[in-house]
């Protein structure tokens, strides 16, 4: 008898832990990015410039579609921590280069492949007195930004394979050099909104 009543106080523990974190999973985060991008204040296509760090790749131009939610993904690790991951976002760059015999400045439209961008978060819960969830979160880290490079049009302008792998090369290069920052801005606030939209829904 006293084995069993230790039993049922293990398995009370138990269901109190996971009631303490129901609402707040990956199915939950997606729901709110679907309700956040479905906002067409906040999720527009947009074009801005790039501040020019480098000699490769001058006054660089991003555009990008609007976002779907296939384009954001969601984890938890083993600490609890929350990672939000950007990836394959429509994004085309323009600019102009030098990467030519007269050394004169010619230019260039390129699509930016393989985007991927992640940032995570420290999660905060607190138990409300209706059953509900008060969750917080906050800024922890933020990785670089990666992609591969795409040149168009291809066919008609570059017709040795490669000349086409190290004009692309070059033309990465030349991005990488460059402060992504206005883009990086633009997805912090999608990641905060959707945040916000998530604590909204479980309270």
């Amino acid at each position: 008898m006293k084995f069993n009543s230790i039993l049922l106080i293990i398995f009370c523990l138990l269901q109190a832990l996971n009631n303490s974190t129901v609402g707040l999973n990956e199915q939950s985060l997606k729901d709110a990015a679907v309700k956040t991008l479905q906002n067409s204040k906040v999720n527009h296509q947009e074009s801005f410039k790039l501040e020019s760090k480098g000699s490769l790749v001058y006054d660089p131009k991003l555009s990008y579609s609007p976002l779907t939610s296939d384009n954001i993904q969601f984890r938890f690790d083993e600490y609890g921590l929350l990672y939000i991951k950007y990836v394959n976002l429509n994004i085309t760059a323009s600019g102009s280069h030098k990467f030519n015999f007269y050394n004169s400045l010619s230019s260039f439209t390129a699509r930016l492949d393989d985007f991927s961008w992640e940032q995570s978060f420290v999660v905060l819960k607190n138990d409300l007195d209706n059953g509900k969830l008060d969750i917080q979160f906050k800024s922890n880290e933020e990785s670089e930004i990666k992609f591969n490079v795409t040149i168009l049009p291809y066919g008609d302008k570059i017709k040795d394979d490669n000349f086409y792998k190290l004009f692309k090369n070059y033309i990465k290069l030349g991005l990488e050099n460059h402060d992504f920052n206005p883009l990086k801005i633009k997805l912090r606030k999608i990641s905060q909104l959707i945040l916000e939209t998530v604590q909204s829904d479980l309270k």
